[in-house]
C-alpha cells in the first residue's frame, strides 16, 4: 500500500459522509479584532461592547457568507464607525460657523435650535469654528462682574482640553493665545499660552441669562469676546465678535453621511487633523476597511470588500444607537432612574465609545468639574415618560440640586431637542421667577402635556403629547454631586 492510500480512503470517506446527508461545515469564525480596535472603558464597558461588535459580526457572516478579507473589513469598518462619529460630527458642526471669528448668539435656545442635540436654555452661546493652519490665534474674554461665563475649547476629536475667562479669569478677563501642533515661539507677559492638539476646534462659549430683563445685559458682554490672529493682535488689532439677535434660522442639524460616504468623510478629516499616536493601533486595524487619513474606500475599494465596508456603516450606525440605549439603561437602574453621564463625559482618552455614545446625545458637552448632565427618559417604575400622562419631580428640603453656581432641568421631544409650547417655557431652575415652594421649604415640578390646574402653572413644565426626556444640568457641581452621592429623586408618574 503506497504512503498516500489512507490519505486518499480517508478524503473518499469524508466525501461519503457529507454526500450522506452530513450537516454543513460551519461558517468561518468572525475575524477577532485586536482590543485596541474598541478602545479602552470600564471592564464592564468593554465586555458589553465586544459582545455587541461580535454579535453584528455573526449576523453579517450569516447574511452575506462573506470571503475572510470582507469578513476582517467589515468588523474593522463597524469600529471605525464608533471612532470616527464624534470626528466627522464635530468637524461638520464647526462648518456652520464662521471660520476664526466669534459669533455670539443673544438668545437663549429654543425649539428652532436644530444644529446640535440637547442645547441649553440656560446661557446664551458664542462659537467659532477655529482653523489654525494659519498660526496662533488670540482669544480674549471681558471681566464678567461675577456673572457664570466660560470658554470651552474642543479639539477635532471633540475633547475639551481648555477653558478660558471663568473661575478667578472671570474677574479680571483673560487673554490666551492658542496655537497649532508643533508651535514653537514666544508670547508677551500676560497671555497664557494653550496648544491645541489638532488644528479643527470648536470655540463654545456659555454667558448667563438670569431671563428676559437680564438679557440685554448678557448680549452686551458677549461683544467684549474677541477672537484674532496673533500677530494681528501683537500690533493691536482686535477682531471682536459678532452678535446676534437669534440663532441663524438657515442652519440645519448635522447628520452624519450614510453608508461608506461616512468612512470618505472620515478620510479627509483625519486628513486635516491627524489622529493623536495612542490611536495608532487602532488605526492599523482600521486599514483593513480600507479607511484612514485621507484615503476614500468609496473609490479605491472595489467588489465585495467594498459591499462589507458600505454595510460596515450602515451597521455601525445601528450599533452606535444600541449601545446608547443599553449604556442610558444600565445608568438609570444604578441611578434611580436618571442617568448620569460618564466621569470621563468631556476628555475620553482611548475610550472610543463613550466618545460616541456623548456626540450623539450631547456633542460639545462640558467636563464632569464644570458641569454634570443627570438625564432621564423613563418614570420611579422605569415605564417611558409619555406626555399623555402627569409626572412629578420633588426635591425634598435640602435635597435640591447641589451646586456652586446654578442648576436647571430641561425637558427635550423625542428628538432631544427643546419642546415648542404656548407659554415658551422650556426649563425650569433656581433662577425662574414665580416657582412656589412646598409648605415643607421642598420644590415640586409637574410635567405633562395637559395643562394643569391655575394653581399649579408656576411650577409646571409642558411636554409633548408623547415621548420626552428630562435633563438636570448642574453647573459647578458640589463634591457630592459630582461623586454620586447626591442622586436626583424619581420621576413619579401621577395618572
Amino acid at each position: 500500500m503506497s504512503r498516500r492510500r489512507p490519505a486518499v480512503l480517508a478524503a473518499l470517506a469524508a466525501t461519503a459522509v457529507a454526500l450522506a446527508g452530513a450537516p454543513s461545515p460551519a461558517p468561518a469564525a468572525a475575524p477577532v479584532l485586536p482590543a485596541c480596535a474598541l478602545g479602552s472603558g470600564t471592564a464592564a464597558d468593554n465586555t458589553t461592547l465586544r459582545r455587541e461588535v461580535d454579535a453584528q459580526v455573526r449576523a453579517y457572516v450569516r447574511r452575506e457568507s462573506p470571503g475572510p478579507a470582507s469578513r476582517l473589513a467589515y468588523a474593522a469598518g463597524l469600529a471605525a464607525y464608533l471612532y470616527g462619529f464624534p470626528t466627522v460630527q464635530l468637524h461638520a458642526t464647526v462648518l456652520n460657523y464662521p471660520r476664526n471669528q466669534i459669533v455670539g448668539i443673544g438668545q437663549l435656545a429654543d425649539p428652532s435650535t436644530v444644529q446640535v442635540v440637547a442645547p441649553n436654555h440656560d446661557t446664551l452661546y458664542s462659537v467659532s469654528q477655529v482653523d489654525l493652519s494659519d498660526g496662533p490665534l488670540l482669544l480674549e474674554t471681558p471681566p464678567t462682574a461675577g456673572r457664570y461665563a466660560v470658554v470651552q475649547l474642543l479639539d477635532a476629536f471633540t475633547n475639551a482640553f481648555a477653558y478660558v475667562g471663568d473661575g478667578a479669569a472671570g474677574a479680571r478677563g483673560e487673554r490666551a493665545a492658542i496655537v497649532p501642533p508643533g508651535w514653537t515661539g514666544t508670547l508677551p507677559a500676560g497671555v497664557r499660552l494653550i496648544r491645541a492638539p489638532t488644528r479643527t476646534l470648536w470655540l463654545l462659549g456659555r454667558t448667563l441669562s438670569r431671563g428676559a430683563a437680564d438679557q440685554a445685559t448678557a448680549k452686551a458682554l458677549l461683544g467684549r469676546y474677541s477672537l484674532t490672529p496673533l500677530a494681528d493682535a501683537l500690533a493691536g488689532t482686535r477682531r471682536n465678535a459678532l452678535v446676534l439677535d437669534a440663532f441663524p434660522k438657515n442652519l440645519k442639524r448635522v447628520i452624519a453621511p450614510k453608508g461608506i460616504a461616512f468612512f470618505d468623510q472620515l478620510g479627509t478629516d483625519l486628513a486635516k487633523d491627524p489622529a493623536p499616536a495612542r490611536d495608532a493601533c487602532a488605526l492599523r486595524t482600521f486599514a483593513a476597511a480600507g479607511v484612514g487619513a485621507g484615503r476614500t474606500p468609496s473609490t479605491q475599494l472595489t467588489g465585495a470588500r467594498r459591499r462589507a465596508v458600505d454595510a460596515a456603516a450602515t451597521d455601525g450606525a445601528r450599533l452606535l444607537s444600541r449601545i446608547v440605549r443599553q449604556r442610558l439603561a444600565a445608568g438609570r437602574r444604578a441611578g434611580h432612574g436618571w442617568t448620569a453621564f460618564p466621569k470621563n463625559i468631556a476628555r475620553f482618552g482611548a475610550d472610543y465609545a463613550t466618545r460616541a455614545l456623548v456626540a450623539t446625545v450631547g456633542l460639545g458637552a462640558n467636563t464632569a468639574e464644570k458641569a454634570i448632565y443627570p438625564s432621564t427618559t423613563t418614570d420611579d417604575r422605569g415605564r417611558g415618560l409619555d406626555g399623555r400622562h402627569t409626572y412629578v419631580l420633588r426635591f425634598k428640603p435640602g435635597q435640591s440640586p447641589p451646586v456652586r453656581a446654578f442648576w436647571s432641568l430641561t425637558l427635550y421631544d423625542a428628538r432631544i431637542l427643546l419642546y415648542a409650547n404656548p407659554l415658551q417655557r422650556y426649563a425650569l431652575g433656581d433662577r425662574s421667577p414665580g416657582l412656589k415652594r412646598d409648605p415643607d421649604g421642598g420644590l415640586t415640578i409637574r410635567v405633562s402635556h395637559a395643562t394643569p390646574p391655575a394653581a399649579q402653572r408656576s411650577n409646571w413644565l409642558p411636554a409633548p403629547s408623547g415621548p420626552f426626556s428630562l435633563y438636570l444640568r448642574l453647573y459647578e457641581p458640589e463634591p457630592r454631586a459630582a461623586s454620586g452621592a447626591w442622586v436626583p429623586p424619581a420621576v413619579r408618574r401621577m395618572r
